[in-house]
């Protein structure tokens, strides 16, 4: 539950976010029970966190690997990816407005990702000298109907070059 001036004196500090946009997409509809809308309206405030200069990663702070979509915290990041660009939870309802771009919120997951373990010089993005981790995906991420993102599915998966089972 960040606002604008603890991002703000973060960015001052130099000191990333690590984010888990999931969290939101299964606990929104839990927190009309328990906040008030301004607060709800706080809760991973994606646009909050991109403006405010923060290295912003996204995740899924997930630790037991059952199943990628209905875990307490998927670890689809097509489920955090359509959250950040929808704010819609697993009722179906939108929470806040969000006008976080589909670039940006996919350079949560990689490049930031990678910056944030201090592993950009060889993850995070694909470019000479770095290694080759890359998904073959069933639609494109960028113009497919943005409903559409949260079922997108792997069909190929590379490590370090290699293709690798899914």
């Amino acid at each position: 539950f960040l606002d604008r001036g603890m991002l703000s004196d973060m960015a001052e500090l130099e000191v990333g976010v690590l984010f888990q946009p999931p969290w939101h997409y299964m606990d929104a509809p839990g927190l009309e029970a328990i906040l008030p809308p301004e607060e709800i309206n706080r809760f991973m405030d994606y646009d909050a966190i991109l403006e405010s200069g923060v290295l912003a990663a996204g995740g899924s702070d997930h630790m037991a690997k059952l199943d990628k979509n209905l875990s307490q915290n998927p670890y689809n990041p097509f489920i955090g990816l359509h959250n950040m660009l929808t704010k819609k939870a697993r009722d179906g309802k939108v929470y806040a407005k969000t006008s976080v771009s589909r670039y940006d919120a996919l350079k949560t997951y990689t490049i930031n990702g990678a910056k944030a373990v201090f592993a950009e010089d060889s993850l995070g993005s694909l470019e000479q000298g770095k290694k080759a981790d890359f998904v073959v995906l069933d639609k494109d991420y960028f113009t497919c109907p943005v409903d559409e993102i949260f079922d997108i599915c792997p069909l190929e998966v590379y490590f370090d070059g290699e293709k690798v089972e899914c």
